[in-house]
């Protein structure tokens, strides 16, 4: 049978029943535990009088615990302050004596410690570091001079690790990426077949040359100056992460240019299927009729 204990709360002073192992359990725990009757009166807030005026207000229990006055505004606590604050000979300066044998005049409710022996609080000096306008431009100086470029020989303001200038940097990186992706060539079956039936068809044939200027083309046509483009799904369309539309479609723009500077005629056959000798033997076709135009 469960055993009631009859207790009374610590805000309301009512008496109420609670069950004895809870109560014995939470007076062991701690001597001066504090019991209350309903959830209003276990808020963490708490009414009291203003200490001056006696005006009831409200204030948390932790800042009851912190000071024993409690005002109800600022006016009440400096009247009161002003009174019972630091009055006669409180205020008056006293000389200590601190440890290390320095003397010094001090309040009475100081300590005797020196500034050394109990030096103040300063304030945390902030990471970042400014550097003048005379460091950065002469540290910019120092890194940057007036030398030639080791492939048009032009005399520039460049970085002193620098060997090229700007426009030939661009160049080398355009070269460096043409062959870069002459080296990966991914040639699909149905480029593969129309290739052939090429073969079979002209005379004085070459695939992915680097004819025009380091730019290659799929299949071209020496005899009637023509450059034949077979251009996958992934010129359209974004085929894994790594993979920019924009850059292809881009580098298919100066491929174009560079096709026409040479006076060869640029022909693009557009495949976005899979493997289909029907689809092939069919643009095929189109070409031949494309090709009798020019008789």
């Amino acid at each position: 049978m469960i055993k009631y204990i009859t207790i009374q709360c610590s805000i309301c002073k009512v008496e109420f029943k609670r069950e004895a192992k809870y109560v014995n359990y939470s007076l062991k725990k701690n001597p001066n535990v504090q019991f209350y009757c309903t959830r209003s009166c276990k808020k963490y807030t708490q009414w009291v009088n203003c200490f001056l005026c006696g005006k009831e207000i409200e204030r948390r229990r932790a800042d009851l615990k912190k000071t024993k006055n409690s005002f109800c505004s600022n006016k009440c606590s400096a009247i009161y302050g002003n009174k019972n604050g630091l009055t006669g000979d409180k205020k008056k300066l006293v000389e200590k004596i601190c440890s290390c044998g320095i003397k010094q005049l001090k309040p009475i409710t100081a300590n005797n410690l020196c500034s050394t022996c109990f030096p103040p609080k300063s304030k945390p000096k902030s990471g970042k570091r400014r550097i003048s306008g005379r460091i950065k431009r002469e540290y910019y100086e120092s890194q940057f001079k007036t030398q030639p470029c080791l492939k048009c020989g032009k005399d520039t303001f460049i970085h002193c690790d620098a060997k090229y200038c700007l426009s030939c940097r661009k160049e080398r990186a355009s070269e460096h990426g043409r062959m870069i992706a002459a080296n990966k060539v991914k040639r699909s079956k149905n480029e593969i077949y129309f290739a052939e039936l090429c073969k079979q068809k002209f005379s004085n044939i070459t695939e992915n040359e680097q004819f025009f200027d380091g730019w290659d083309a799929d299949v071209i046509l020496h005899d009637y100056k023509i450059a034949i483009l077979w251009n996958g799904i992934w010129h359209y369309q974004k085929v894994n992460k790594k993979h920019s539309v924009e850059q292809v479609q881009s580098r298919d723009k100066i491929k174009l240019k560079k096709i026409n500077q040479f006076n060869y005629i640029p022909y693009v056959i557009k495949d976005m299927g899979k493997h289909n000798k029907e689809f092939v033997e069919e643009k095929f076709n189109e070409f031949l009729l494309y090709l009798n135009t020019f008789k």
